[in-house]
């Protein structure tokens, strides 16, 4: 049984990133010179006239540290303008307007320039990080005031002066609306006729069609002068963006769009975390996963404006000679820019930095490193024996991979063409005329994305014509013959496909997060709840399921006979699993108290270490199936229903707090107990025969409820709980208003008080009680004690001071932290030091302890298997 009392859950009220302003979000940059050339310059475009800026958008590009580009919407002639950080896109003009920055959410000055990157001019004082434009002013916030100055930049006068933040702004037919945490507000552009228009904290809103479009918990819709207020919808949404009557947003890994009038919904499979809305000729564009999308406005279409995407990622292990080399995150230099640096696996965790090169993607051939450097973007070598570093390509390489001594290359100079340079005969030569990214290489044959959604296939002995598949796929990985793919046309399922085009067969019915080929196996990540982990046979069409992964994954690698997975901790750097295939499989700590039978084996997978997925385990097929897609954290099997509590949504602030039950036999679903209320953020419960008890948790409610699932009605056995901590032997045991430990009679007879000071519940069965005593009303640490229930008598089981938080109980075992991870067997007593360093915390997680520790200044977890 895992201790649940004072879970903390971080509720973040949505962000709905709305492209009507110019708002800019800083991200990580590291600045390299502009590298076109006179001749490149001479090439394009010289004057307005040559130019149709119709044709045009400008962005951040996410495949070069957001610096500014422009491309045509046809996804051509694409061309660095600036070397300054933007996130997001707009229609490209004479004049380009933006924040003049490369750190991390560092204020600039404002600056604009040409499209064509000339003739740069400094438009402002002050540092800035919000602006927006109209067609003769800028707008911009400074310093709780709101500033309005001509374009060229004269004319800078202040209009609003107020005493809170202003959090955005907005301009729409010559008026200003911005909010702070005291409502929305209007003004005329000249400072005159300021209103209030709704009173509230609104972080975020958009203006559309006349009508303003804002978050309080649920969607609202008002007229421009705060009249008319209409609920649109209650739904837990992300980065909405509203077009005339349409409204968009993103949840989980679907686009939606919803009519505002009728309420009509169509959606597209795409990727969570969507931002940075744009429209533009019936098209949408907006970021995602490293990329920016572009869909039609109706959602029949998408494709991939630009953007690697996962090749983020790409790699993070090679072998050179005997060593593993993996990359990990460190801070770069003082303006805190982070980038990968070279490790050796040495037993995990980190492992042993052997180089400080700043490294995007690697590769290797006869002992030697080559990567794109993270700060320009140039392909190198580095002879880790000598600590020499060579350049190999003077271009910014977007991609590439080695082999035959060949580097197979895309070409950020060159609109990301496919190119193939020959290590021996230093000679170069073009193979695609169209963006391509995430090369990979089978035998002698080069695969590759191409920009109009195919899978390209180039034979590097021939030399011929490129070939292709006509499937759209983000992620993909080759096993001789056949293609496994992503099918973006498919909700994200994994498919495999000859290299051929013959045989396209779908293999999962949930969506793949990483594909990985290793000889005639597939090992692949699907997406179930958690990430769980499968392999499949080249021969076979159905997975092997092999175990559950951490959330935060991020990549995996096979090398000789070993699999090597990324893994990032809650400092930001990476740590390695490292598992012999043949040890791959599933083990996990089953809660006794909570099976049925022998075959199938129930579990709550927790991904946060408070709240996770339900599942089930057959132990004799190695079949997993998830039960309950939303946050659980405690559960209970009675007869055939499941009853579990949890929380419906952890990022609405308007979360329901429930419990619900599950029918084992034909997994109907009903709800037992809901709360809408956010001071209500868990519910202890019991079932006993007909009869539900159960006490919100540290709520002024004070109750315990009986309610009889039968006939539905309820009724107090105690009015003075503070928690509902457990059942045994029809005692209710429960902690009242005045910490001390108690129970009760189901019936509410004979309350009995078991403390006489301040305790908390950690354990009980029909013998004995195991408490924290704690030593200070006002503290949160106490000593372990066990009180013999019959006889009175006590002894002290721990006396250390240990936080309520630092221990978990399960299948009569309590672990706890205390100069290190201590197991204490209730059944013989005995105590056995587990882990023997100072932690910060840890939580159990299947049979797996996931334990926090210090590595300097930063925090990295270490994973100790319990089996």
């Amino acid at each position: 049984m895992k201790i649940i009392k004072y879970i903390i859950i971080l509720m973040v009220l949505c962000s709905f990133v709305l492209a009507g302003c110019g708002n800019t979000k800083k991200t990580d940059v590291t600045v390299v010179d502009n590298d076109m050339t006179n001749d490149k310059k001479n090439n394009l475009e010289n004057d307005n006239s040559e130019i149709n800026f119709n044709e045009w958008v400008y962005f951040g590009n996410p495949d070069d540290n957001y610096k500014i580009y422009r491309m045509k919407t046809d996804g051509t002639n694409l061309t660095k303008i600036t070397d300054a950080v933007f996130e997001g896109i707009r229609s490209l003009d004479n004049w380009i307007y933006y924040i003049d920055t490369n750190s991390k959410y560092t204020p600039a000055k404002l600056a604009r320039i040409k499209w064509d990157g000339t003739d740069k001019e400094i438009l402002s004082e002050e540092d800035i990080n919000s602006f927006c434009t109209s067609e003769d002013y800028i707008f911009y916030i400074y310093e709780n005031n709101i500033y309005r100055m001509q374009k060229d930049g004269s004319l800078n006068t202040k209009i609003i002066s107020s005493e809170n933040e202003i959090y955005k702004l907005n301009y729409y037919n010559e008026t200003i609306y911005y909010s702070t945490n005291q409502g929305l507000f209007s003004v005329d552009s000249d400072g005159k006729n300021s209103f209030q228009l709704l009173e509230g904290n609104y972080t975020d809103f958009s203006i559309s069609s006349d009508r303003i479009y804002y978050y309080d918990n649920k969607m609202y819709s008002c007229n421009l002068d705060g009249s008319n207020e209409t609920q649109l919808f209650d739904l837990d949404v992300n980065n909405i963006y509203v077009v005339d009557d349409v409204i968009y947003y993103n949840q989980d890994e679907y686009l939606y769009k919803i009519n505002s009038y009728d309420g009509k919904k169509d959606e597209l499979f795409l990727e969570k975390g969507l931002k940075n809305f744009y429209e533009k000729d019936c098209y949408l564009y907006f970021y995602g996963q490293n990329r920016i999308w572009k869909v039609k406005c109706d959602l029949s279409e998408k494709e991939i404006f630009i953007g690697t995407g996962g090749e983020f990622h790409h790699k993070m292990y090679i072998k050179v000679d005997d060593r593993i080399l993996s990359k990990n995150c460190e801070n770069l230099d003082s303006n805190e820019n982070s980038t990968y640096k070279l490790f050796e696996v040495v037993g995990g965790d980190m492992g042993k930095k052997i180089s400080d090169i700043a490294i995007n993607i690697f590769d290797t051939n006869n002992g030697i490193v080559y990567y794109t450097d993270a700060k320009d973007k140039k392909l190198y070598s580095y002879d880790i024996k000598n600590n020499q570093k060579q350049l190999i390509i003077d271009k910014m390489v977007g991609s590439f991979i080695i082999y035959n001594n060949t580097i197979y290359y895309t070409d950020m100079d060159n609109e990301y063409k496919l190119y193939y340079l020959d290590l021996y005969k230093n000679v170069t030569n073009k193979i695609t005329d169209i963006p391509v990214s995430n090369l990979k290489q089978s035998g002698s044959t080069i695969y590759f994305i191409d920009n109009k959604k195919r899978i390209g296939i180039y034979d590097s002995i021939s030399k011929g014509e490129c070939k292709y598949i006509d499937v759209f796929t983000t992620i993909y990985d080759i096993s001789e013959d056949t293609i496994y793919y992503k099918n973006e046309n498919d909700n994200g399922k994994l498919y495999k496909i000859k290299n051929d085009g013959t045989e396209n067969v779908n293999i999962t019915e949930n969506i793949v997060v990483d594909i990985y080929a290793n000889d005639d196996s597939i090992y692949y990540i699907e997406k179930n709840g958690a990430n769980l982990l499968y392999r499949i046979n080249n021969y076979k069409s159905e997975g092997e399921f092999l175990d559950i992964i951490s959330m935060a994954y991020t990549d995996m690698e096979i090398i000789d006979g070993k699999l090597y997975m990324s893994v990032a901790s809650e400092g930001g750097n990476y740590y390695t699993i490292e598992k012999y295939l043949e040890d791959l499989k599933f083990d996990v700590y089953f809660d006794l108290e909570k099976q049925i039978d022998k075959k199938w084996k129930y579990f709550v997978y927790k991904v946060d270490g408070y709240m996770g997925y339900l599942y089930k385990y057959n132990v004799y097929t190695n079949e997993i199936k998830l039960i309950v897609d939303k946050w659980v954290n405690d559960f209970q099997i009675d007869g055939d229903y499941i009853y579990y509590t949890g929380i419906e949504s952890v990022k609405n602030i308007n979360f329901t707090t429930y419990i619900d039950r599950i029918n084992v036999k034909d997994e109907t679903v009903k709800n037992i107990v809901s709360f809408t209320d956010p001071t209500i953020y868990n519910i202890s419960f019991k079932v006993i025969g007909d009869n539900l008890y159960y006490s919100l948790d540290d709520s002024t409610d004070g109750y315990i409820w009986k309610k009889n699932l039968e006939n539905c009605n309820e009724s107090a056995i105690v009015s003075d709980s503070s928690n509902l901590e457990d059942i045994v032997d029809d005692w209710i045991y429960y902690q009242n208003t005045n910490k001390r430990l108690v129970r009760v009679k189901l019936d509410g007879s004979d309350k009995q008080i078991l403390s006489k000071t301040y305790s908390e519940f950690i354990y009980a069965n029909k013998n004995d009680l195991y408490y924290l005593s704690i030593s200070q009303e006002d503290s949160f640490k106490g000593i372990i004690m066990k009180r013999n229930i019959e006889d009175n008598t006590k002894e002290v089981v721990v006396n250390k001071q240990i936080s309520l938080s630092d221990l978990v109980v399960v299948n009569n075992k309590l672990y706890y932290n205390f100069e290190g991870i201590n197991l204490y067997n209730m059944k013989n007593g005995k105590t056995t030091k587990i882990y023997d360093r100072e932690v910060d915390y840890f939580s159990l997680v299947g049979d797996v302890l996931y334990i926090s520790i210090h590595d300097g200044d930063n925090y990295k977890t270490v994973k100790k298997s319990l089996q």
